[in-house]
């Protein structure tokens, strides 16, 4: 789990100054974005990132910690499986929730117009998208699925 969180950290970092368009659209909203792993003995450990032109700042923290504009709290051990492939995107929707309270404010004419803006959840653009081997996901998934049934395995399909 400490891994991807490493990873992803390290992702934003890059992508901050690579220009990345999903990062970039959290940076000219000035958001904050937070993760949150919930663990089986209760604690809770977060990363909040907040971006803005400047280079992000990372804030760790356990418990209760400061409210983020936008974020994903999940499972620990979901989010370990999902990491290494071995369930998955559609299994963790039972095991996470993404939120989102960010908005953009423009113009019509002479009234102010405030829209939700929707910029796809950090997490899982890392994982899907930009974590080592995401390009391999779905193969790596289903090579874990089918693992069972090779031949040599107990109680499996010859």
């Amino acid at each position: 789990m400490e891994d991807c969180i490493a990873g992803f950290l390290a992702f934003v970092g890059e992508a901050h100054a690579s220009g990345d368009p999903v990062v970039d659209e959290y940076r000219k909203l000035r958001a904050t974005y937070a993760i949150g792993v919930v663990f089986g003995d209760q604690r809770e450990h977060w990363v909040h990132l907040a971006l803005s032109p400047g280079e992000p700042a990372i804030t760790r923290c356990e418990g209760r910690c400061p409210p983020a504009d936008a974020g994903h709290r999940i499972v620990a051990s979901a989010l370990t499986a999902w990491a290494a492939r071995e369930k998955s995107y559609f299994y963790l929707r039972a095991f996470s929730r993404q939120w989102s309270l960010l908005y953009t404010l423009g113009e019509d004419g002479s009234r102010a117009v405030v829209e939700p803006a929707h910029p796809q959840d950090l997490l899982v653009y890392y994982l899907l998208r930009k974590a080592k081997a995401a390009d391999l996901a779905v193969k790596l998934w289903l090579d874990h699925q089918l693992a069972q049934y090779l031949p040599g395995r107990t109680g499996t399909a010859p």
